[in-house]
């Protein structure tokens, strides 16, 4: 039998060995103690009592003993946005969860588990750690990444000899933000597979999660291991699926019937991973548990989804966790949180956890049920609201009550109210002030040192890719802890928050005439919504409408500058004022004024120094105006902060193998930058090698010329690029005169070369 460790709350870990040795003590004990009072009554009866203490050590010790020691398979699944009354087991009235039912049945269930906070990236940090927004420092999904000072499940279970894997369902986990630290394999590929399923290029179906976790499965069937599932599903865009058509009229699926067929096919998809674990005779010894990061609220509080309010429609999640040899068909009232799996799992396992962990152990409902009789008091946060420079929203939730504090704060009894309707501020002054001052404690007591890598710069792409799942990315949270009361209450701005997410999720399916039907709605309320003329322009960009980029950004700007914005948000955006003034640079670009087109770019830069796009316009204006250096300088800026860039690599060879300027040309640069941006496409892009060809004939090289223009010009031509082809066409035949080409209209050739290479 595999030894058995114990955590006793804050005490030290106890093995069974130890308990048993201690018990052989306390025998050994009793008996010189009864021959020395030589009282064999006495004796008899301390003796006796001795057995009893001695057997209630074994029974105890020994039969959780046998539940830990059987545990070998660790899954955790996560299923993003699942509201846990919309499930079977918590008494929802549609079949949408038999599988996770039955697995309910099979354990514990938690009636009122919580998240730290309704947002995708910082709830799944703290389910991984243990700990809070706050300790682990990451606050939304956009410009963070969790710090390698945190210690994470995987990390734990690792070192104790697990094998880790996880499969995740969307790009708001990708690895690129910290999740995949202690993840032996951390699958967050979301490219189309051989099999062509049907995703996005930012998520992929519960189908594919449950395959490829399948695939891990089988991989690792003689492993301990950890497999760490996320399905992405039920968070909007919500999709009615055939096999599960909830409708509440015949023909007609509501947003909600829609919700719980997403939740019924990610459950079906579950299914397939439970029924792989039962095949492989692995089912019996795993500590399964099914969660989700947040809740959805479905209009409630007049928020459409989540991610800006900590009501308890985002806030509660599901918590199911089956152990082998465990309780069946347990369930507690009693409050729990996503930060009490990683401490849970490992006392299952006998590892200790750091006293930094800031959940508890669950394990007390497996061997009787009951937890600890001190009240529990869960933190809870969204930063959301600052964004707009609005004050935050903190709070604090126990078994019966939860406060809310913010400009207006809030009191409610969960046990009579838990839909939330009935602010007691004003009937319970005391009980506010009891956890208003707890809260202050949290914040103030909390926070991991030594993580400098927690904040990252996106890139355009990565904003994109956020924002296509309904993420509002292209504004960064602030992180006030101050517990302040401004003159502004944030609940008054959701409707300018309903709007923008949206939007987001229209113009992400290019549905554009019903986006600005949308914006329009809005600006005839708030005529002077500097965000409504923003997305307006974003549209006009997406539509390849000047007029319209014209009109709306400039009109944007205008608002930013002044204090007229009608939406009462007065917080500038670096990245919106960055893209506003990149995208009116195009706009005077084209139209052939060079100069404001300039003074755009510039400006964009001002407010955003790492902006590509922008840095490779610019370029392109100074190369219409025959200003070389300066279009080398944005090049190199490019490969500064990304030396792999290989539209920036391509051009700046071209430039400096092609001008006559010899304060410019660099033969042997030219070279250097052209071979790195033909490796990084393995030789397949006719301009790169066009490039290429021209460094060679630069630097004399002129049989290795003639022998890659050749092969661009195959390329090109196999591409279906015939101008393309005929322009190398005429490179190559100064090449095999044996003469370097010089590039007369440099402007046009880097134009080309950048829209062939898209």
């Amino acid at each position: 039998m595999a030894q058995l460790s114990l955590r006793f709350g804050p005490d030290p870990v106890i093995s069974f060995d130890r308990a048993a040795v201690a018990s052989r003590k306390l025998l050994c004990t009793g008996v010189i103690f009864g021959m020395k009072f030589g009282t064999f009554i006495k004796f008899s009866l301390f003796l006796g009592a001795v057995f009893v203490i001695l057997a209630g050590l074994v029974w105890y010790f020994g039969e959780y003993t046998v539940t830990r020691s059987e545990i070998k398979y660790i899954v955790l699944v996560s299923i993003d946005t699942c509201r846990a009354d919309h499930l079977g087991c918590y008494g929802y009235w549609r079949n949408t969860s038999p599988n996770i039912d039955a697995v309910a049945a099979d354990g514990v269930r938690f009636n009122h588990a919580v998240t730290p906070v309704p947002i995708t990236l910082p709830s799944h940090s703290s389910m991984l750690t243990g700990t809070i927004p706050p300790y682990h420092k990451v606050r939304d999904n956009s410009s963070y990444r969790l710090a390698s000072a945190n210690v994470t499940l995987a990390e734990i279970l690792r070192e104790n000899g697990f094998s880790t894997g996880a499969v995740v369902g969307a790009f708001v986990l990708d690895s690129q933000f910290g999740l995949d630290q202690g993840f032996e394999t951390y699958n967050d590929n979301l490219e189309l597979n051989e099999n062509k399923y049907i995703f996005s290029f930012n998520e992929r179906k519960a189908e594919e999660v449950s395959r490829l976790a399948n695939l891990w499965l089988e991989e690792h069937q003689d492993e301990n291991f950890f497999l760490f599932l996320h399905y992405f599903d039920p968070h909007v865009r919500y999709e009615l699926h055939t096999s599960f058509p909830f409708t509440s009229r015949p023909g007609l699926a509501s947003k909600i019937d829609r919700y719980d067929s997403e939740i019924a096919y990610t459950d079906h998809c579950i299914g397939t991973v439970i029924n792989k674990l039962k095949e492989l005779n692995l089912y019996d010894s795993t500590l399964l548990i099914i969660t989700s990061d947040h809740g959805e609220s479905l209009g409630e509080h007049s928020e459409n989804t989540h991610g800006y309010f900590i009501y308890h429609s985002t806030l509660r999640v599901p918590l199911i966790i089956k152990a082998p040899s465990g309780p069946m068909g347990r369930k507690t009232d009693n409050v729990a949180g996503l930060i009490d799996i990683l401490p849970t799992v490992c006392g299952s396992v006998g590892i200790p956890v750091s006293a930094h962990v800031q959940g508890k152990d669950l394990n007390s409902f497996f061997r009787d049920g009951k937890d600890s009789v001190d009240e529990r008091f869960f933190f809870c946060e969204s930063l959301m609201p600052t964004k707009f420079e609005l004050g935050p929203f903190f709070g604090l939730v126990s078994n019966r009550w939860k406060y809310i504090h913010t400009s207006q704060s809030e009191l409610y009894n969960l046990r009579k109210d838990p839909h939330e309707t009935k602010n007691l501020l004003r009937q319970h002054p005391q009980q506010a002030r009891i956890m208003e001052n707890r809260l202050k404690v949290v914040l103030q007591n909390n926070g991991l040192t030594g993580t400098g890598d927690t904040k990252v710069k996106l890139d355009e792409e990565s904003v994109r890719r956020l924002e296509s799942l309904g993420y509002i990315s292209s504004r960064p949270v602030k992180e006030s802890i101050r517990l302040d009361r401004g003159n502004l209450d944030p609940k008054e701005f959701i409707e300018v928050y309903n709007f923008i997410e949206k939007f987001l999720k229209l113009t992400s399916s290019k549905k554009y005439e019903e986006a600005k039907k949308l914006a329009n709605e809005i600006l005839a309320k708030r005529p002077d919504m500097k965000q409504a003329h923003y997305y307006l322009g974003i549209v006009g960009v997406m539509e390849e409408k000047r007029q319209a980029i014209k009109a709306h950004f400039t009109r944007y700007l205008e608002l930013a500058q002044s204090e007229s914005d009608s939406s009462g948000i007065r917080a500038k955006s670096e990245y919106e004022l960055s893209q506003a003034h990149n995208h009116l640079g195009d706009v005077f670009k084209h139209d052939g004024q060079i100069a404001p087109a300039i003074a755009h770019y510039k400006e964009a830069l001002s407010h955003n120094p790492y902006m590509a796009t922008t840095y490779h316009n610019l370029a392109g204006v100074y190369l219409l105006q025959g200003d070389l250096s300066d279009a080398v300088a944005c090049y190199t800026k490019i490969l500064d902060f990304d030396g792999d860039a290989t539209d920036a690599l391509n051009n700046l060879a071209w430039v400096l193998a092609t001008t006559e300027n010899h304060n410019i040309r660099n033969p042997s640069d030219a070279f250097k930058f052209a071979l790195r941006a033909c490796e990084l496409t393995k030789y397949d892009n006719p301009n790169y090698l066009d490039s290429l060809g021209a460094a060679y004939a630069a630097l004399g090289r002129f049989p290795e010329a003639v022998e890659t223009a050749e092969k661009a010009i195959g390329l090109a031509k196999s591409a279906n690029q015939p101008q393309l082809a005929e322009e190398i066409t005429k490179h190559h035949e100064f090449y095999k005169r044996s003469q370097p080409y010089f590039d007369p209209a440099l402007a046009v050739h880097i134009e080309e070369s950048s829209s062939h290479s898209e």
